[in-house]
């Protein structure tokens, strides 16, 4: 029980200093968190994200394109 609470708290300190870096420490001018921003807010960056969605929206097409092919399979034949 000990040990679980050390490795919660643990584990809490490290999420803690992430973001701590992640917001306050700033690389150049800005932090990392601020670059970031900047970047997801081009017109490259919003093309990438469009077509990841696509690309999302295809694989799962796909896959319940595959679930229904293996369902349809399966089914056994009911005698008349």
């Amino acid at each position: 029980m000990i040990l679980t609470l050390l490795k919660t708290t643990l584990s809490l300190f490290v999420l803690f200093c992430v973001g701590w870096f992640f917001f306050m420490v700033p690389l150049g001018e800005r932090t990392l968190f601020e670059h970031c921003w900047r970047i997801s807010k081009t017109d490259e960056a919003r093309e990438l994200g469009r077509e990841f969605g696509e690309a999302g929206s295809r694989l799962v097409d796909q896959i319940g394109n595959r679930i229904e092919e293996q369902n349809s399979d399966a089914e056994p034949s009911h005698p008349k």
